[in-house]
């Protein structure tokens, strides 16, 4: 869902790009799915959450989730800073943006080890399942390319396209329109951030919610608040049905509660 080390958007791939055959979908050409949380196993809202309660010492709010979910990684930096700087140490205070980032990339890669991340296991059979329709298949997500090659080893095959968005967050409108150059109701979007699906509500792009089942979280009850009509525990509950519905739905131009 979030950070990485060098942005890296793969513009330029673009270009490679075949127009997708004909396929059980009419309407959707394009569907774009985030890295963290839908297809690996979420790392940022948990560490978020150990570093308020263990290192900050400050509440898990829900403006927090806001101001920090799917954002640039500098953006996420000076929010944290404007929430604790009358605690902070004169160390910390003193360091650059760059540094706070080294800091927490040591305290994730800390956190890794002692906590499960990775490949979800119910991706290999969605994967599997959108490959039977024809459609173009993209990752996202604010890391580098290669923690997606790494998270999902072979299957990151299956993907024609892999874009960092920490630079365009949250990125809908970068692929939509200058990247992939579809319409809005031909690109469907699968993410686990409300700030994400607030987005493409606003540009008339379909969206299926894969928020966080953690019981801090609280993206599941914002998107509902926002309207997403497609909420799902895991990608795994994501079926053909369900796409086809979505695709209907796309051609209607009605896929958003009201």
């Amino acid at each position: 869902t979030n950070s990485g080390t060098t942005p890296d958007v793969r513009a330029s791939r673009a270009c490679a790009i075949s127009t997708c055959a004909e396929s059980d979908m009419e309407t959707i050409k394009l569907i774009a799915i985030d890295l963290d949380g839908p297809l690996l196993v979420d790392t940022f809202s948990p560490i978020m959450y150990q570093l308020c309660r263990d290192y900050y010492r400050i509440d898990y709010t829900r403006a927090l989730e806001r101001h920090t979910f799917s954002r640039p990684r500098a953006e996420v930096v000076a929010y944290i800073r404007q929430l604790v700087q009358a605690t902070m140490s004169a160390q910390d205070l003193a360091k650059s943006t760059e540094q706070s980032l080294e800091s927490y990339f040591e305290y994730r890669a800390e956190y890794l080890r002692h906590n499960p991340s990775g490949m979800r296991p119910e991706v290999p059979e969605f994967l599997d399942l959108l490959a039977g329709l024809e459609v173009t298949l993209l990752c996202y997500g604010g890391l580098a390319e290669q923690h997606m090659r790494d998270g999902l080893g072979r299957y990151a095959e299956r993907f024609v396209q892999y874009v960092c968005t920490n630079d365009c967050r949250p990125g809908i409108r970068e692929i939509i329109e200058e990247i992939h150059q579809v319409e809005p109701q031909q690109a469907l979007f699968i993410d686990d951030v409300n700030f994400v699906a607030e987005h493409a509500r606003a540009l008339r792009v379909p969206f299926i919610g894969v928020p966080s089942l953690a019981p801090w979280s609280w993206q599941k009850k914002d998107m509902q608040e926002t309207g997403v009509r497609h909420i799902v525990d895991s990608v795994g509950q994501i079926d053909r049905a369900m796409l086809e519905a979505i695709d209907r739905e796309a051609g209607s131009g009605d896929f958003w509660w009201r």
